[in-house]
C-alpha cells in the first residue's frame, strides 16, 4: 500500500463529497495492519472512515500477523455472494497486480457495491517484481479502465468511470467508478490532473519509462536500416 495512493483516494473522494457521513466501506485485499511504503502500519483507512471491513485471501493476514473481517477467495462468486450489493464504497490498494483475473476482480468490486455506490482502485505501473504471493501484471490508465469497460467485465454497463489516470507519485494509476443501474449517473466525470495537480501531465507516461521506449525505437530503427541495406 502506498501513502500517495491513499492521498489520491482522499482527494478524489473529497471532490465528490464522499468522505463524510457513515458509509459502509470494504477494503478488498486489505487488512487491519498493512505494509505501507516500507514499513508495517495500521491501515490508514481507519482514520478516514469510522468503520471499515477488510477482505483478504489469507496471505497478508499470515505474513503481517494481522486479521481481516473476511478471509475468502474474492474471485469465487459463491464465496462473495453474501457481500453482493452491501457496500457504499469498495476500495482496493495495490492488489490488482497480484490477481490472475483482473477483469473478474473488478467485476466483483462492482458487484459488492450497492447501486449508486463507488469503487476506488489503485495499482502499480512502474514497480519492481514483488510476489505476494504472486505478481502478474502492470497497468497503464488505459489498461485499468479496460478492466471496468471491457466485455470481459459482466457489469461493464453499470460502471461509470468518473476519473482514471496516473497517481500523484507517477509510479501507479488509480480509478474512481460509480455503479449505475440507470442510463444516466448522478456524478460528472473529472480529469485526474484537475484533482491531483502533482500528477500532471496525467496523460504522459512516468519519466523513467520514456528512456526505455527511446532505446527500443533506436534499436528498431537500426534493425530496419540493416534489413533494407
Amino acid at each position: 500500500m502506498r501513502e500517495s495512493a491513499v492521498r489520491d483516494f482522499r482527494a478524489l473522494m473529497s471532490h465528490y463529497g464522499l468522505i463524510s457521513g457513515m458509509p459502509r466501506v470494504i477494503d478488498v485485499g486489505g487488512t487491519e495492519t498493512v505494509y505501507l511504503d516500507d514499513h508495517n502500519a495500521p491501515n490508514p483507512l481507519v482514520s478516514v472512515f469510522p468503520k471499515v471491513d477488510f477482505l483478504d485471501k489469507g496471505f497478508a493476514s499470515s505474513v503481517l500477523n494481522t486479521s481481516a473481517s473476511f478471509e475468502l477467495d474474492f474471485l469465487d462468486r459463491e464465496q462473495i455472494a453474501p457481500l453482493m450489493g452491501e457496500y457504499d464504497i469498495a476500495v482496493s490498494f495495490d492488489t490488482l497486480e497480484h490477481v490472475p483475473d483482473p477483469f473478474k476482480f473488478c467485476e466483483h468490486l462492482l458487484a459488492i457495491t450497492r447501486p449508486g455506490g463507488t469503487v476506488f482502485i489503485a495499482t502499480v505501473f512502474e514497480w519492481g517484481y514483488h510476489p505476494s504471493p504472486e505478481d502478474y501484471f502492470r497497468f497503464s490508465p488505459a489498461g485499468l479502465r479496460e478492466c471496468f469497460t471491457s466485455a470481459r467485465n459482466g457489469l461493464r454497463e453499470e460502471a461509470q468511470v468518473l476519473s482514471c489516470g496516473w497517481g500523484s507519485d507517477r509510479r501507479g494509476v488509480c480509478l474512481l467508478c460509480q455503479r449505475c443501474t440507470v442510463p444516466t449517473c448522478s456524478r460528472v466525470p473529472v480529469k485526474m490532473e484537475d484533482i491531483l495537480p502533482a500528477a500532471s501531465p496525467a496523460l504522459s507516461p512516468p519519466p523513467a519509462v520514456v528512456p526505455t521506449w527511446r532505446r527500443f525505437l533506436r534499436r528498431a530503427r537500426r534493425v530496419w536500416r540493416t534489413a533494407t541495406e
